[in-house]
């Protein structure tokens, strides 16, 4: 765990360049592992298929599916290279512009995010080292300059009694300064469907209570609350309206955007119906979000550029899906993303992840 906490001795003592704008993407990867044992950690998918006591371990999984995926991937250095192009052809949009801030899940640990920040040029990565029972983690990765700061960073334990005895992911809270503006940015990734609306609750109580420690000394903080959110319109008690949502500190960029009516309906329309496609049920789930503090939507000084809120869903990485059973047998449904395959052995194959990124930009006025 690492910050600073002289945050104003900081800003007092650093001169800054101008900049107008800072663009933030936040990108579920699927599964970002390096092909190194984690000591501690259930990561035996992601190795070498030579890793002593690999096929061993696979066998003890008690799920067909993933057992066999276990079995089936030889997870080498080349295949992660494989990853990383993967990774930055969407981060890039094809190679056009890169973000200035890029928040990462499921990523395995610092070195495997190092390494991707080095080949696309990123100057710094934050990565958490929490917990979670296969090791994966969140990361926010920053092309730093002279208006572009990290001040500092920590990392969240979430805790609750549904999380006993299955420990989740960290929050990742950096710190940054933006024209010598304090700018925080939390990256998420909340607990899956297979665990109780509970347990997302006790991630978003824990964002919520520093949201809150943050305004309360600075109410000119900015805020963005970032990541995959595992979240859906059932989960009860739900943990945007029960959690991050409620005092009316934090806004809602996706709600927000649909609703404005300044912003044309067919850009709307063009737009993905989420940022996930969930096969078994053929439903698009919005998992992926941005939600800002509200004096970043006030038209003062910061603001989050609401216009420039979008589901990047480029051509090369949406593919149908084809109803297997009832009514609607045969019958499919196109856009979804290509999901990452990790047995396969070149990038016409790989595939992306099977979540489209969110982006944004935050616009000084």
């Amino acid at each position: 765990m690492k910050f600073l906490s002289f945050f104003f001795l900081f800003l007092s003592t650093v001169t800054y360049a101008a900049t107008n704008s800072i663009e933030i993407m936040s990108f579920n990867v699927e599964n970002l592992f390096d092909a190194s044992k984690d000591e501690g950690k259930n990561d035996w998918t992601f190795l070498p298929s030579k890793t002593k006591g690999k096929k061993e371990e696979c066998l003890k999984i008690k799920y067909d599916k993933y057992r066999n995926e276990c079995l089936e991937t030889d997870w080498t250095e080349k295949k992660v290279k494989i990853k990383y192009k993967q990774i930055q052809k969407v981060v890039s949009r094809n190679g056009k512009k890169f973000p200035d801030l890029l928040a990462l899940q499921e990523v395995e640990n610092e070195s495997v995010v190092s390494g991707l920040a080095k080949q696309m040029g990123y100057s710094r990565s934050i990565t958490t080292n929490g917990p979670d029972e296969r090791g994966v983690d969140v990361a926010l990765l920053v092309k730093e300059s002279d208006a572009l700061k990290v001040v500092g960073f920590k990392e969240h334990i979430v805790e609750g009694e549904t999380l006993k005895g299955k420990p989740t992911r960290p929050v990742l809270e950096v710190e940054l300064a933006i024209d010598g503006q304090p700018l925080v940015v939390f990256v998420n990734h909340w607990p899956s469907q297979s665990n109780p609306a509970l347990s997302r609750l006790a991630a978003a109580k824990t964002v919520m209570s520093r949201v809150e420690k943050l305004l309360s000394d600075n109410s000119k903080t900015m805020i963005v609350v970032t990541g995959d959110f595992n979240t859906l319109d059932g989960d009860f008690p739900h943990p945007f309206f029960s959690g991050l949502l409620e005092g009316e500190k934090l806004v809602d960029i996706n709600s927000t955007f649909m609703s404005d009516r300044s912003i044309d309906r067919k850009v709307k329309e063009k737009m993905p119906l989420g940022t996930y496609f969930y096969m078994p049920k053929m439903q698009w789930n919005m998992l992926d979000h941005f939600f800002v503090s509200q004096n970043m939507m006030d038209k003062k000084e910061w603001d989050a550029d609401l216009h420039s809120f979008q589901i990047y869903s480029p051509s090369f990485n949406q593919e149908a899906r084809i109803y297997r059973n009832g009514y609607l047998k045969n019958s499919t449904v196109t856009g979804a993303p290509i999901g990452y395959r990790h047995t396969a052995k070149d990038a016409k194959k790989a595939g992306f992840s099977d979540h489209f990124p969110v982006i944004l930009e935050i616009k000084k006025n």
